[in-house]
């Protein structure tokens, strides 16, 4: 599962911006004796700032579903529609869903050597 080239162009510009908000030159600038809500200006900064990338990092990353069979496989709607699956077709899901092992009929984890 790699990076779609937009994302990764994101990821390395949030790298960026991260590395610009916690070097020493802004740092600077809020390391002042003063308060906000109680708490010093550099500590609210640094936090604010950390938080902020994580959630853009966050953002940045997250990929949306896929929203028809088309997408999911990465082919042409045809190929799908007629049954053609191609390479993502081999790793369709099962149609129907496995019921839970039971221990003591032939379940590894009640196999001991």
């Amino acid at each position: 599962m790699g990076l779609q080239p937009d994302q990764s162009q994101r990821l390395v510009a949030l790298f960026a911006l991260g590395v610009l908000l916690l070097t020493y030159p802004l740092l600077a600038v809020f390391n002042r004796a003063e308060f906000v809500l109680g708490i010093p200006v550099l500590y609210a900064y640094l936090f604010g700032a950390w938080g902020g990338l994580i959630a853009l990092l966050a953002l940045a990353a997250w990929r949306r579903a896929p929203h028809d069979a088309a997408d999911a496989l990465g082919e042409p709607a045809e190929a799908v529609d007629e049954g053609q699956g191609g390479a993502g077709a081999a790793h369709a899901a099962p149609a129907t869903t496995a019921t839970p092992a039971t221990p003591g009929r032939g379940d590894v984890r009640d196999r001991r050597p």
